[in-house]
């Protein structure tokens, strides 16, 4: 009877697990990163809102054992999962707020057939250890989609890494951005008109009079 409840259990939390719930903390040192391709997106963030990025994880890019929500504790049920990265540096005037949230490739407003976890890291990211740095992270907020509200200091920058909740789990994601507090560049004023100097009332009598003189002038030197 034990075993048979054991089984049920067994089985009930692998279940739990497989439809993206039931994360807890690992006991004891995290997974070893596998070092392989990630794909990285720069963006160079002046205070316009960034364009979409479209990723995907598979099977050629790097692993890590990542986090709990929250920046907590290393998870015991990620320990190996792919990610991609995306460098965010603030060449804004002002600190920056985003909110930036996964979806389904070219629909912002769906999450159907994906499961994925974020994860934002000021100023660097260390698949060794998804803790350090970690300032924000999120599972699931729209369905199985994920969802962190990132401020990133004038002049930082920010790592934001897309990873799945399971691990071998691999699909297509599109990562979206809305600016949630963000300054654009002062435009450069336009340039000054150069005027051209003119002659006041007096001063043109004046060089009249001149005129007049040198003109009288050269008459008498002739006669």
């Amino acid at each position: 009877m034990k075993k048979t409840l054991a089984v049920v259990a067994a089985l009930f939390v692998a279940g739990s697990v497989s439809a993206g719930q039931g994360d807890f903390a690992i006991a004891g040192a995290g997974s070893a990163p596998q070092v392989r391709a990630s794909e990285n997106t720069d963006i160079n963030f002046d205070g316009n809102t960034p364009a979409a990025v479209m990723g995907a994880l598979d099977a050629d890019d790097g692993t890590y054992n990542r986090n709990l929500s929250g920046c907590g504790a290393l998870s015991g049920v990620g320990t190996d999962v792919s990610f991609d990265t995306i460098t965010i540096t603030n060449n804004s005037p002002a600190d920056a707020t985003l909110d930036i949230f996964t979806s389904d490739q070219g629909d912002p407003a769906s999450c159907a057939a994906i499961d994925t976890y974020l994860a934002a890291y000021i100023p660097s990211f260390d698949p060794s250890d998804a803790t350090l740095n970690c300032v924000e992270s999120n599972d699931d907020t729209n369905a199985l989609c994920s969802q962190i509200t990132l401020t990133i200091p004038q002049g930082e920058t920010a790592v934001v890494v897309n990873t799945a909740f399971d691990n071998a789990d691999f699909f297509d994601y599109q990562t979206n951005f809305t600016c949630v507090d963000c300054t654009i560049g002062t435009p450069p004023p336009p340039p000054v008109a150069q005027s051209v100097p003119t002659l006041q009332v007096p001063g043109m009598i004046a060089m009249g009079l001149v005129l007049l003189g040198l003109g009288g002038l050269a008459m008498r030197r002739r006669a």
